[in-house]
């Protein structure tokens, strides 16, 4: 199977002064000496011929660290800049007619396009929307297309769409599907939950069993389902203090009644479930999900490792997942597939072994026993 990817070497800042500029600036890689090199190259026009400006940024390495902070890092004129990002952000809204959608649900022309503009912002800056609203939106070339009255309002315009998150998404899904290659081989089911700082509950904002093993955090609870592409396909909200089968049986419910294209043209669909959530019941209704073309994944409890690890042999298992921590450093998980009895019924469990984790875990356990020794 062809796997492709596609990265622009250059990006385009453009101007905004008043006065005419022909062109931008672009980022140039050169290799004079099979070394790569970056320059910010602009070209202009001086009595009908073409000038051109240089600045040496500096070989690869350099380079790709002063681009990226140039992304991250606030300018000392950032209002003079157009960021890439924005520019590229709301071309791929509007081929989507992300707008338009937006306004079906919302109702509303100005809030739609102003909460169009938020979620561009949102997705390019990891910021709440408070700070995007008081710093970020004035530095923005989307700061006159985007008409919110008061700094509240931002949160208003998300109470206009957040029941329709999943038809939302399904309208724009089938508009991608129109006009870009998305793959629907398969869609990877998971349920996850955020904590919000409030004192009580209300609306979604519930007391749930969060990751942290607490009761008494609020939290909103979501399910959400991309493909191999990272290409998000549904979204649902929940109350924090909603279980996962719940969950799951409520998506299941909305993709057969609702998202046809999810039901009947995806191959392949995958639960993932967190270890916390393991117990039979729920294992009962992954299992009772098979029937529906559904496979799950899903974590086991900690104390039942001994029984499916005491058989193997650790030089036996095979190296199935790298990652670079530092250069000359990278971690590794070796990993086999066994059969084993899992609630009742014979199973298919990977068992992994990560010598950085036991290694990890061995030092502290060190630690705490000279701590004991020493008092």
């Amino acid at each position: 199977m062809k796997k492709e990817a596609f990265i622009s070497n250059e990006l385009q800042y453009f101007p905004t002064h008043t006065y005419p500029v022909t062109m931008a600036w672009n980022i140039t890689w050169r290799k004079p000496h099979k070394k790569k090199y970056g320059y910010l190259k602009k070209s202009y026009r001086i009595n009908g011929r073409v000038k051109t400006e240089e600045i040496y940024i500096g070989p690869d390495e350099v380079a790709t660290k002063i681009l990226a902070d140039l992304a991250t890092r606030e300018l000392i004129d950032e209002t003079d800049i157009t960021y890439s990002g924005e520019t590229i952000l709301e071309k791929i809204a509007d081929s989507l007619s992300f707008e338009d959608i937006l306004i079906e649900y919302a109702g509303d022309e100005r809030a739609s396009r102003a909460l169009k503009n938020v979620i561009i912002l949102m997705t390019l800056f990891k910021e709440s929307k408070r700070r995007l609203f008081l710093k970020r939106l004035d530095k923005s070339i989307l700061k006159n297309s985007t008409d919110i009255k008061y700094l509240e309002e931002v949160y208003d315009l998300m109470d206009l769409v957040y029941k329709c998150l999943g038809d939302i998404m399904y309208d724009l899904l089938k508009n991608a599907i129109k006009q870009h290659k998305i793959s629907l081989k398969y869609l990877m089911v998971d349920a996850t939950r955020f904590k919000v700082y409030k004192d009580g509950e209300t609306g979604l904002i519930r007391f749930g069993y969060s990751a942290q093993k607490r009761r008494d955090i609020p939290q909103v609870n979501l399910v959400l389902g991309v493909n191999e592409q990272q290409i998000p396909f549904f979204v649902s909200a929940h109350p924090g203090n909603t279980p996962d089968v719940t969950m799951f049986g409520d998506f299941l419910k909305t993709m057969r009644s609702k998202y046809q294209i999810l039901n009947d043209s995806v191959e392949h669909k995958i639960v993932i479930m967190d270890q916390g959530n393991v117990n039979e019941e729920t294992i009962r209704y992954l299992r009772w999900l098979i029937r529906y073309n559904f496979h799950f994944l899903s974590m086991v409890r900690s104390s039942s490792v001994g029984r499916f690890a005491k058989n193997l042999d650790k030089s036996e298992m095979d190296l199935i997942y790298t990652r670079e921590i530092t250069k000359n450093k990278e971690t590794r998980i070796y990993g086999k597939l066994v059969e084993a009895e899992v609630y009742g019924r014979v199973s298919h469990v990977l068992v992994c072994y990560n010598p950085d984790v036991k290694r990890t875990k061995n030092s502290s356990l060190d630690r705490r026993v000279e701590i004991v020794k020493q008092t």
